[in-house]
């Protein structure tokens, strides 16, 4: 009763009258493996995204078979205009973007119409680079996922129209861009910008029989400024005769997945961490609140908020609560950890085993948790965790010796103990 009495609280706002209630978006969910999509564009728009996607990781396939098997959960938010889409903009000119982050990343989109397919595709490139582990250079990465898209006809024809008038920018600069660099916000620059990138790419694809194995992709990365020559004559080569990678991809997908509306405090969630991300404070407490109401997913975040407020007090509660309902993946149990350190009244141990559980390899938390046992005068706690640490990090080596040697003499242990 009193959990349905706190969702009726936080839905208050929605729910009030008519009105309010013609004002608000519906959101609609629908997954399909590790692809989640909300959306206020209606039914057709969510599968429309699972199918594009679908789509595109078969096609890569063809030139990429790693990348299209990378996996890790993706959520895709479909805005139905501008006027929603206006408070989590990231630039004047972007339609669409890609927000990493821990356990789940995000592509979130203006609006289903227009050039939404080729953004879509585009920013899922870049979800698959970052699953697969890889960190390229800006270029690159921009480059691979303007070609792997594969960029519309008329877009790719635009851009060689460009750079065959001589449109180029300085190869140390493409070479050395970063992200939130002058160049990549400023419309003129960053569409040269991409257009250069997308064009090198695309020629060292060509120059790769079509294919991009990861031995490439190491040698591609390590471009620089003193590699303008062969740069140059690349990207000369395939403007005489531009032949894209995915020309000749047959773009075929589909999604009978089920649609249904979005639970509120998902959505809140998902809002208030990409509010978050863009450094909205106020928007991001006001989603996340509400959504830590009937949403314990949220408590992570809530928590990730307090602490870049300063508030550590609060951020630690609303760690602790994520960590009793299961929500906390290791990263949040790490910075809890810290905090139970730091702030009066604070208990490590349970949070450091229960980062042991979720991840084995976690050495420094399994010798904290020593630490904790020593301190305590657990001997044979103790004793266990040196047990099992397969190589101290080389900041902890000293506590280790230490730590082996009085344990072994608290317990009258002689046998090896670990394997540093």
């Amino acid at each position: 009763m009193w959990n349905a009495a706190l969702f009726w609280l936080a839905c208050g706002p929605l729910l009030t009258c008519e009105a309010a209630e013609a004002r608000q978006p519906v959101w609609l969910r629908a997954s399909q493996g590790p692809v989640e999509v909300l959306t206020t564009g209606g039914m057709r728009t969510a599968r429309w995204v699972l199918a594009e996607l679908d789509a595109l990781r078969q096609a890569v396939a063809q030139a990429a078979p790693w990348l299209a098997s990378a996996f890790a959960p993706l959520r895709v938010v479909v805005f139905s205009g501008e006027e929603e889409f206006a408070p989590y903009r990231i630039n004047t000119h972007s339609q669409a973007y890609f927000a990493g982050g821990p356990d789940w990343s995000v592509i979130v989109l203006a609006q289903p119409g227009g050039g939404a397919a080729a953004a879509l595709r585009h920013e899922y490139i870049h979800f698959l680079i970052r699953s697969s582990g890889r960190k390229l250079p800006l270029w690159l990465e921009e480059g691979l996922a303007d070609a792997l898209s594969p960029l519309p006809k008329t877009e790719a024809d635009r851009r060689v129209r460009l750079l065959r008038g001589g449109a180029w920018m300085p190869w140390e600069q493409l070479f050395q861009a970063k992200p939130g660099a002058a160049l990549y916000q400023e419309w003129e620059q960053a569409r040269l910008f991409y257009a250069q990138s997308w064009a090198l790419a695309e020629a060292l694809v060509h120059s790769a029989q079509g294919r991009v194995d990861p031995a490439d992709l190491e040698e591609w990365a390590a471009m620089a400024p003193a590699d303008e020559r062969a740069a140059h004559a690349l990207l000369r080569r395939f403007l005489r005769r531009p032949r894209p990678v995915g020309r000749h991809w047959k773009m075929e997908g589909r999604s009978s997945a089920e649609v249904a509306p979005a639970p509120a405090g998902l959505v809140w969630t998902v809002l208030g961490r990409l509010s978050l991300q863009l450094g909205r404070l106020d928007d991001a407490e006001a989603h996340l609140r509400r959504a830590a109401l009937v949403w314990p997913d949220s408590l992570p975040w809530l928590g990730d908020l307090e602490y870049r407020l300063g508030r550590l007090e609060q951020a630690r509660s609303a760690w602790r609560e994520a960590m009793a309902r299961d929500v906390a993946g290791v990263r949040t149990l790490l910075r809890l950890a810290v905090l139970e350190q730091d702030l009066p009244g604070g208990e490590m141990t349970a949070v450091l085993e229960r980062i042991l559980a979720k991840d084995p390899t976690q050495e420094e938390a399994r010798l904290a948790l020593a630490s904790q046992h020593i301190r305590r005068g657990r001997w044979a706690e103790a004793r266990q965790c040196l047990l099992e640490v397969r190589s101290a990090p080389p900041r902890w080596a000293g506590f280790y010796s230490q730590a082996l040697a009085l344990v072994r003499a608290k317990t009258g242990g002689g046998d090896p103990i670990g394997t540093n």
